[in-house]
């Protein structure tokens, strides 16, 4: 009989532990710890901020590609995560295919889509730009572009803070977005 029970309670006891029924721990103790606060003060701040960030970004870009593509790393200072990779492929390309850009990018519209509480996803924010002056060239000179390339194209750009420091804000992905009127 004593063997049965303690049997019976080696079965029932992990039962009911996985049914919610065991004792459950005693809450924490202490102060709760503070929410994250924004990384910007305010929404023109970070505004401002990816302003000037995606405007390094495009002239470093813009330089890369009427430069052949050559010394690509240049981009790690204003460019991290995804974006950097997308583009150091398109380097790559036009590097190995004798291509080069002239003309620049514009960009303008922007407007704040996030502010994020971490560094990783510090904004976001929508723009449109601007690709009236670029042209693309083959070694011959002649133009690759597509006649159908629109001049003007929405984005969502979000931006993160790299591990530099002092942190710099660069741009870690470009979304082409249609919803987003030029």
């Amino acid at each position: 009989m004593r063997r049965t029970a303690v049997a019976l309670a080696l079965l029932i006891v992990p039962v009911l532990a996985f049914s919610g029924c065991a004792p459950t721990p005693p809450p924490a103790t202490g102060d709760p710890k503070p929410s994250s606060t924004p990384l910007f003060a305010n929404e023109e701040e970070a505004l401002k901020a990816a302003t000037e960030a995606y405007a390094a970004y495009v002239e470093v870009s813009d330089q890369i590609l009427m430069d052949g593509g050559k010394d690509p790393g240049r981009l790690t200072s204003v460019a991290t995560g995804d974006q950097l990779k997308e583009n150091l492929k398109g380097y790559t390309r036009a590097r190995d295919e004798g291509l080069h850009s002239t003309g620049g990018t514009n960009f303008d519209r922007l407007r704040v889509q996030q502010i994020g509480t971490v560094r990783e996803s510090a904004v976001v924010v929508y723009l449109c730009e601007d690709l009236s002056l670029v042209d693309v060239l083959d070694a011959s000179g002649s133009s690759v572009v597509a006649p159908s390339r629109p001049d003007k194209a929405g984005y969502e750009v979000s931006f993160s803070f790299g591990s530099t420091v002092p942190p710099v804000l660069k741009v870690a992905s470009k979304t082409p977005w249609s919803e987003y009127t030029c």
